[in-house]
């Protein structure tokens, strides 16, 4: 390969530091300027072509260790983080069997199904067999055709009256409950009323006792 010699590479260089000199403080560098500091980057890494070879060795010797070690190729290896990068899906489907059915979408918890059923024959088909991605997908399949019988009986099955009913039923328990509670609070008021209105009395009597026991003497 051609490379400039180190002549080319000085001049370059002094040429490169006195445009730099010359940008004072603060001012903004024009592409011209840099034009001379750029070449002489590109000469220099011309003149050394080892460095790609080197760095090209280093990658290769890292991916051979990591290769040598079972634990690391397989944690380094598209076995590992596809299914890693899957389990998402399942861990959101099972979150999901806990809230209500109304939010379910038919069409796709039974696209989701599909395409579970569908890598679990993958996973078991590649060599080596992908046991994480089936695990990832069974765990989907599982929970998507839980979600898928929740669709089906809040749908077909009456499950919606049924939930319907409880709210009902629900509501009128708390509607009671509100009316004891507040007949209750105002049976307590009434009461208290009552006995500050007698204790009230009791004491103007006695004032009025004590004021007349006084006159009579």
């Amino acid at each position: 390969m051609p490379s400039e010699s180190p002549a080319a590479g000085t001049g370059f260089r002094e040429s490169a530091d006195a445009e730099l000199l010359s940008i004072a403080p603060g001012q903004c560098f024009s592409p011209l300027q840099l034009l001379p500091l750029v070449a002489y980057n590109k000469t220099t890494v011309a003149s050394r072509p080892e460095t790609s070879g080197n760095m090209a060795a280093l990658i290769k010797g890292l991916n051979a260790r990591i290769r040598a070690n079972p634990v690391s190729d397989y944690l380094c290896s598209t076995h590992f983080w596809g299914p890693a990068s899957n389990f998402g899906i399942p861990i959101a489907a099972v979150m999901d069997t806990q809230k209500d059915p109304e939010i379910i979408s038919g069409p796709m918890t039974a696209a989701l199904i599909g395409y579970s059923g569908t890598f679990m024959r993958y996973a078991l088909a590649v060599t080596p067999k992908n046991y994480l991605l089936f695990g990832c997908h069974i765990v989907n399949f599982s929970a998507q055709s839980t979600q898928a019988y929740r669709y089906v009986n809040h749908h077909y099955l009456g499950g919606r009256e049924k939930a319907l009913e409880q709210q009902a039923k629900e509501g009128l328990n708390k509607a009671g409950a509100s009316v004891n509670s507040a007949a209750s609070e105002a049976e307590k008021g009434l009461k208290q009323a009552a006995n500050k209105v007698e204790s009230t009395a009791k004491d103007v009597a006695a004032k009025a006792q004590a004021q007349v026991n006084k006159v009579v003497r």
